[in-house]
């Protein structure tokens, strides 16, 4: 997990708790010290699917929608294949979530050609 991920995630906790600064920086600590040395995290956000959709030649999702895409990609993924734009797309599109742009061609098929 990125270290923009943890701060992100302390502020939050630091809010809806309201923590004084060195109560945050403990928190901050602990959060940390659970993905030091032994863990890693992948995360994918909503502006992933907009961005996997744009450049294959969909019309972004909405926030809502790409949220759902999310969902469904770590509800349904491969653990083997993994997540990439690729999947992000495909999910969208299952969704119909994915708006083709005039003119535009699927990249990810006409790569398999």
């Amino acid at each position: 997990m990125h270290s923009n991920h943890i701060s992100e995630i302390t502020a939050v906790v630091t809010k809806a708790l309201k923590l004084t600064p060195k109560q945050a920086a403990k928190a901050e600590a602990a959060i940390k010290g659970i993905w030091d040395d032994r863990s890693i995290a992948i995360v994918w956000t909503v502006e992933d699917v907009q961005t996997a959709l744009a450049k294959a030649g969909y019309r972004p999702a909405s926030k809502v929608g790409a949220f759902h895409v999310l969902t469904k990609v770590l509800r349904d993924h491969d653990a083997v294949s993994g997540v990439s734009h690729e999947t992000l797309v495909r999910a969208a599109v299952e969704l119909g979530y994915a708006d083709r742009k005039r003119g535009t061609v699927a990249p990810f098929a006409a790569a398999r050609k």
